[in-house]
């Protein structure tokens, strides 16, 4: 977790993206959890090609939804030197991010979980959907075949829901909740 936090530090001060602009008053924030109920997507009717994100405010909102403080360990400081000295892979990475970054930010606000969240795919697989590591972790959120089961992601020979953006999106989010129930802390989630 402490090398989330530092690849995301190093993301919002890579991203430069400061720009001005508010956003509409039926947005999920902190202070309105009526609005987020209202913004929620229904993964039944929707797909992330028709999620469209005001791009000009998102590196604000995710800057201004920070709730984690930063670490300052040499395991942090030592993601902080690799990201650093790989602008060209944190381009590509937030390249891809800009397909689904707002979907997962505006699920992220609509259940009042730190903004530093929704950057968790950029350490896990970089924005890659079709992502797998040899342990067979798989999709985005680097779902383990088991987990993916328990949190009734499909995986059958014709579909695997961990690589759905939507579905595992919903799927990480519920499991990180659970988490966070659990330790009593998103450091620790």
């Amino acid at each position: 977790m402490r090398l989330t936090f530092a690849a995301v530090v190093l993301l919002v001060f890579l991203s430069g993206c400061a720009s001005t602009g508010d956003w509409s008053s039926d947005t999920p924030t902190k202070t309105s959890p009526k609005a987020s109920r209202a913004a929620r997507v229904n993964l039944q009717n929707q797909s992330v090609s028709k999620v469209y994100a005001p791009s000009d405010n998102l590196w604000i909102r995710i800057r201004d939804g920070f709730q984690m403080e930063p670490m300052n360990n040499p395991q942090e400081m030592e993601q902080l030197r690799w990201l650093s000295a790989r602008p060209d892979y944190v381009h590509r990475s937030m390249a891809r991010s800009s397909r689904y970054l707002f979907y997962i930010v505006q699920e992220v606000n609509a259940r009042n979980m730190p903004t530093e969240i929704a950057l968790l795919p950029f350490v896990e697989s970089a924005f890659v959907t079709h992502a797998k590591s040899s342990a067979k972790a798989v999709g985005l959120w680097q779902f383990m075949p088991a987990t993916g089961k328990d949190f009734q992601l499909t995986q059958n020979v014709f579909r695997d829901e961990r690589r759905d953006v939507l579905q595992s999106t919903d799927a990480a989010l519920d499991y990180l909740q659970r988490l966070h129930n659990q330790f009593g802390s998103w450091e620790l989630a």
